[in-house]
């Protein structure tokens, strides 16, 4: 699989690459390979801002714009690392109690209902890029190996993978104490490209 890693404005390279190492390795436990690349900046240092919780801000609107296909740094999925994914005091930041990462990828919304009507609501086009979108600020908040486990969760949507219920499971929404598990019928289900 083939990621664009993108620092948003206020994120060092260093600072995005740290932040998708752990899941590398956790998706290389389970036999997928992920190829990083460096992609171009992201203009903008969030994706949610205003008094609509669902209020894109026009970086994000233009970055997700962007045709899908070949490009100087494309890849399957686009990682943007920003400062955190709602801007501080936005609406966003109320109704989303932790809003560390979200992920906006066709693939997810062929299974999850969450998904599509989240794309309703954002009024996403028809065809857009898999965005993958971590917060550092929720990053730096979680213990080392819960950490590493957010960004490998929402490499996991981009794959279409639904959220799952039980417990260690990667795709589980809540917080992992130890290293996850993705069951064999979920990587089988996986949409590599």
């Amino acid at each position: 699989m083939r990621v664009s890693l993108h620092p948003a404005e206020g994120v060092t390279p260093a600072e995005a690459s740290r932040a998708v190492a752990g899941a590398v390795a956790l998706w290389g436990r389970f036999g997928l390979t992920v190829d990083v690349v460096a992609g171009a900046p992201a203009p903008f240092h969030h994706a949610l801002a205003g008094t609509d919780a669902l209020a894109t801000t026009p970086g994000f609107r233009a970055w997700l714009a962007r045709p899908p296909g070949p490009g100087p740094d494309d890849a399957a999925i686009d990682v943007v690392v920003l400062p955190s994914v709602a801007a501080p005091g936005s609406a966003a930041t109320r109704v989303f109690a932790r809003l560390d990462g979200l992920t906006l990828a066709p693939d997810e919304l062929a299974v999850d209902a969450d998904a599509r009507a989240l794309a309703r609501a954002l009024a996403l086009p028809a065809r857009f890029r898999s965005t993958v979108l971590i917060g550092l600020d929720g990053w730096r908040r979680r213990r080392p190996a819960d950490a590493d486990t957010l960004a490998a969760h929402e490499l996991g949507h981009a794959l279409g993978l639904g959220h799952s219920r039980a417990a260690g499971d990667l795709m589980n929404p809540g917080a992992h104490r130890c290293l996850p598990y993705v069951t064999a019928g979920a990587l089988s289900r996986l949409r590599l490209r």
